[in-house]
């Protein structure tokens, strides 16, 4: 492992400064590690503008959205580690007695974890009131095996809330406890993620980081509520700190005196099981995204964020280096570009290398598209048409006409200033091109990603 430079305090926190300075956004704090632990921890501004004697820092607990995912898949990697679990043991036997557990004989933990189940996003409605002592009880038991499907297991990739929840309810009848104790012992208290938690009422004995919005007249306000529900916990429910973060990154360069997880399974964890379908680097591995890279280094991670926060975990295994990093105002197309600059700059500060999210080792023959032409669906939403180009391939959905050509591989790409600015014709935010991947065997594709979204081939309507 490289050696990593001794960072100094003041470089970090000059650089907190200079993006708040840039931005406005009301506080901000980051810890830097390494596989031996944090190596420094900065904050500048305030939790609330409400309370601006109460200054943020890196033990200000805030919500962390989806990096949640993160952390459910981190315990699945303890237990793996642990042999408590099998991953690729197909989820029904976890539940003999529930409604619909057919639809998931063929159906794993990893699928569930590596968002290759088929299960749509969510959140899928309630089949019922929420009246169960156990919401998270009931809302897997009927709403998520209820959920309606894009894809077979294992077919094609699909961002799934639905499929981290499930998981997570797995998680509870494997250990036998309530989901929030459960990751308590198999992760929190092991990690010494002390004020991490998937509980509201214990996050808010700690000093919190209120979400920031902006009024119609551009003058900061508090907003009113958080979103973590514990029915959705797994997928989006957690509180932390970016100390915290920090030390579930040391889970996973495997630091410590005893680490948590072994080397099989935080290679496991790491492991790129799916590709996003982007012309960036993006994969899967076990509920934690794997891209871009650093230098050399591939980078391994998560973003979480929402109205009123914006939080982000990436390490670098090979460099054996990550930053944690959360602030109190939302994802704002004027803002998180100048997020991602200063965060790179406190990468640097740890020996990493300049950002790329460009592919690479990829054909750039062109792949036979006879076969690609027809109609693909989602659930909800309009179908998407395509047709073929001499170099590439034409989608509609009725209403926005966009023509793709080929990158590499099966990837295809169109100029981001051309494609409507809404799902699922927008570029991803780390990208300026619109995508699209075409997905299955080559006699006869199964699904097209649009931007990551699956659609699936309508037989009938080929």
């Amino acid at each position: 492992m490289p050696t990593v430079p001794t960072v100094d305090t003041r470089d970090a926190t000059a650089v907190l400064q200079e993006f708040r300075a840039a931005t406005g956004v009301t506080g901000v704090s980051a810890s830097l590690f390494d596989a031996t632990g944090i190596v420094a921890e900065v904050a500048c501004g305030v939790a609330s503008i409400e309370r601006p004697h109460e200054p943020m820092t890196p033990r200000t607990v805030g919500l962390v959205y989806s990096l949640s995912k993160v952390m459910t898949g981190t315990a699945f990697a303890v237990l793996a580690a642990r042999d408590r679990v099998d991953l690729d043991e197909p989820i029904s036997s976890y539940l003999p007695d529930a409604t619909g557990k057919d639809r998931f004989e063929t159906t794993s933990i990893r699928h569930l974890l590596t968002h290759t189940s088929g299960l749509v996003g969510g959140p899928v409605p309630f089949t019922t009131a929420v009246l169960s002592a156990d919401p998270l009880e009931q809302y897997a038991l009927g709403a998520c095996l209820g959920a309606p499907r894009f894809g077979e297991p294992g077919e094609v990739f699909g961002y799934s809330d639905t499929g981290i929840v499930l998981a997570g309810y797995l998680l509870q009848r494997i250990t036998g406890k309530p989901f929030a104790d459960a990751m308590r012992e198999t992760l929190f208290e092991p990690a010494g993620m002390t004020r991490s938690t998937m509980d509201p009422l214990v996050a808010m004995s700690y000093p919190l980081s209120q979400q920031h919005v902006r009024t119609k007249a551009g003058a900061w306000t508090v907003r009113r509520r958080f979103d973590g529900r514990p029915m959705t916990a797994p997928s989006t429910g957690a509180f932390s700190t970016t100390g915290d973060l920090a030390r579930l990154g040391i889970v996973h360069l495997r630091g410590g005196d005893r680490p948590l997880l072994t080397e099989q399974a935080a290679a496991q964890a790491h492991t790129r099981y799916v590709d996003v379908g982007l012309d960036i680097t993006r994969d899967f591995g076990l509920a934690i995204a794997i891209g871009p890279r650093h230098g050399d280094d591939l980078g391994v991670g998560h973003e979480g964020h929402h109205e009123g926060g914006w939080v982000k975990l990436l390490f670098l295994p090979g460099l054996g280096v990550g930053v944690a990093w959360l602030d109190n105002h939302g994802d704002d197309p004027a803002i998180t570009p100048v997020r991602q600059q200063h965060f790179d700059r406190l990468l640097a500060l740890l020996g990493a290398g300049p950002r790329s999210w460009r592919r690479e080792g990829e054909s750039t023959v062109c792949p036979d598209l006879s076969a690609v032409a027809g109609t693909y669906r989602r659930p909800a939403g309009r179908p998407i048409r395509i047709s073929l180009l001499p170099n590439g391939l034409r989608a509609t959905d009725g209403v926005h006409t966009i023509d793709y050509t080929h990158l590499a591989d099966r990837i295809f790409v169109a100029p981001g200033e051309i494609a409507p600015n809404r799902i699922p014709w927008a570029p991803d935010p780390d990208s300026t091109r619109s995508a699209l991947c075409v997905v299955g065997p080559v006699p006869r594709p199964t699904h097209i990603l649009v931007n990551g979204l699956p659609y699936r081939r309508d037989h009938h309507g080929s």
